[in-house]
């Protein structure tokens, strides 16, 4: 079994990497370990879509309070364009056949939940999610939180 641990920060991926054993070689945006591979999503690499972007009428238009409110029957969450080709990384190795399991790894609390649970949803994820919870990036919060893994729909009421 393959895993795939995404990290919200580079520091916390690079923290499980090191207890999971890093393997040599050198990968552009993930790292690879003895158990699978271990990502980032560089904190908040989603955003709100612009209201362009639903009403392309808007596009170059100055901004004023007639249209308000501005309601689209569905939100949709874009790339931050700085940080595009981090989630295309995570996507490809979302898709990896290799990877039968993922680790959701944001960091604790409501705001780290909701920044992997939207990634996992625009990759439209279907493969296993177990939540890694770490209370800090020393090497003993890492190994408990590994040992306490728990199927992430637990923790879907912090989303």
């Amino acid at each position: 079994m393959m895993r795939l641990y995404i990290a919200e920060k580079p520091s916390l991926g690079m923290a499980i990497a090191k207890v999971l054993g890093i393997q040599p070689g050198r990968h552009n945006g993930y790292i690879k370990t003895k158990d699978g591979y271990v990502t980032w999503c560089v904190g908040h690499i989603l955003e709100m879509a612009a209201p362009e972007h639903y009403w392309p009428e808007l596009k170059g238009e100055r901004w004023s309070l007639a249209p308000l409110p501005m309601v689209p029957e569905q939100w949709t969450k874009l790339p931050v364009k700085a940080k595009a080709r981090q989630l295309g990384i995570i996507g490809k190795l979302l898709k990896q056949k290799d990877v039968t399991e993922i680790v959701h790894a944001g960091d604790a609390g409501r705001e780290g939940q909701i920044i992997v649970d939207e990634v996992l949803s625009f990759h439209n994820n279907t493969k296993p999610v177990v939540r890694f919870w770490a209370k800090g990036l020393d090497r003993q919060n890492i190994e408990r939180a590994l040992r306490a893994m728990e199927y992430n729909v637990k923790f879907q009421p912090y989303s």
